[in-house]
């Protein structure tokens, strides 16, 4: 004999409690484990708790159906095999029975022990059926959710490969412009001082014949001049080049401020226009700064330089330095031609020169340099300016410690 059929019957007449129960004992060479429940709740209870085979639902239950019961229950459990018990053999029935889920109808009061058994058996061929679906669906879904995870995945590479591929473009795109405004840039800056230079050499050559020791000396300076601008330019791109590549890093060392100051302000001096005077004023207690010393150099040189290129002849540049125990203050006050505002925003870009000094020498690189040492050593620069009136630059540059 197999092992016994759990069946729960589902209907609020007691009578058909005593029935179902009767009918069952009378098939012989299987058993049944037979549980009977009067309420369409309580047989939804029954049934999310415990697993049975079969379940008898009648076609009325209070208020309710049993195809209603049936409709619920198989939401729940798909696999539940359903029996319609109902009073009348309508065809209305039986279609609304399949439709609703029931895998058969019996007739009550004319089943047999017969029918009842060949139904249950039917009914639990077609839920071992319903089962495997099931769990063939349960199996194709997690295969699904996993392929599509992987697939999830790897999207998400593919397209953090396109952003790199995308970024190493666009790093190779601002390469070339880079290179194209240098040599377009240095055509133009080159032009001026190599014609210097040729014009002074020949001049020199006419000066030595007549003896005229002053104008040699003076075209000389010239060339050396000259010489010093294409350098400050080169100098200017392979900084920015170094930078962009990320081979520059800091190097802080113990700097005598005030000495150091006064080496840069004497190559600075050289530089300035007739009338044009640099006044430096320095405040603090400590003398001696851990900084990095050629980037602070890069950066008062640019602005000084800016100041002195920037500004008529015949006015003061203000230099003003004030060092804490914790950073360095310094500020460059001109009274140039200023910057519009429009291209204020723009200042710091690479090779941006503002509209009014199209006409006065220089590459557009300085002031990006200025706040790219900047902001490798952490500091911020900040700036005022109003046209024709000067501008003001104020940096602040934390002091590096000795564990750096």
């Amino acid at each position: 004999m197999d092992s016994p059929i759990k069946i729960l019957l589902v209907d609020d007449d007691v009578e058909d409690h005593i029935i179902t129960r009767t009918t069952l004992k009378k098939i012989p060479y299987q058993k049944y484990l037979l549980e009977c429940v009067s309420d369409f709740e309580e047989g939804v209870t029954k049934l999310k708790s415990v697993d049975f085979d079969v379940c008898l639902v009648d076609y009325q239950l209070g208020k309710q159906t049993g195809l209603e019961f049936i409709e619920r229950i198989k939401k729940i459990k798909p696999w539940i095999t359903c029996i319609l018990l109902t009073g009348q053999g309508f065809r209305e029935i039986d279609e609304m029975a399949m439709k609703a889920g029931a895998s058969d109808y019996l007739i009550k009061g004319n089943v047999t022990p017969d029918q009842l058994e060949r139904s249950i058996r039917y009914s639990l061929r077609q839920s071992g059926n319903l089962k495997e679906i099931s769990t063939l669906n349960q199996e194709l879904e997690a295969r699904v959710n996993k392929r599509t995870e992987e697939l999830d995945l790897a999207i998400k590479e593919l397209e953090k490969a396109k952003d790199e591929i995308s970024h190493a473009l666009e790093k190779e795109k601002e390469l070339n412009e880079l290179k194209s405004r240098f040599v377009t840039m240095a055509s133009h800056e080159f032009r001026t001082p190599l014609s210097t230079i040729l014009s002074s050499a020949q001049l020199i050559d006419r000066y030595n014949q007549d003896n005229d020791k002053e104008k040699v000396i003076r075209h000389t300076q010239r060339i050396r001049s000259s010489v010093q601008n294409m350098t400050d330019i080169l100098n200017d791109f392979l900084s920015l080049s170094k930078m962009e590549e990320g081979a520059i890093l800091l190097s802080p060392r113990q700097i005598e401020f005030r000495i150091f100051v006064e080496k840069i302000l004497e190559e600075v001096r050289v530089l300035v226009k007739e009338g044009q005077k640099i006044v430096h004023l320095h405040s603090g207690s400590t003398e001696q700064v851990l900084l990095d010393p050629q980037f602070l150099k890069n950066i008062i040189i640019n602005l000084l330089s800016n100041a002195i290129k920037y500004s008529y002849p015949l006015t003061q540049i203000k230099f003003s330095t004030h060092l804490t125990e914790k950073e360095l203050q310094i500020k460059v006050e001109d009274r140039g031609i200023g910057i519009p505002i429009e291209d204020l925003p723009h200042l710091f870009t690479r090779f941006f020169r503002a509209k009014n000094v199209i006409n006065i020498q220089g590459t557009g690189l300085g002031l990006n340099i200025v706040k790219k040492h900047i902001d490798l050593m952490g500091g911020t620069i900040d700036f005022k300016s109003e046209l024709n009136k000067g501008s003001v630059f104020s940096v602040k540059i934390p002091l590096a410690t000795e564990n750096l």
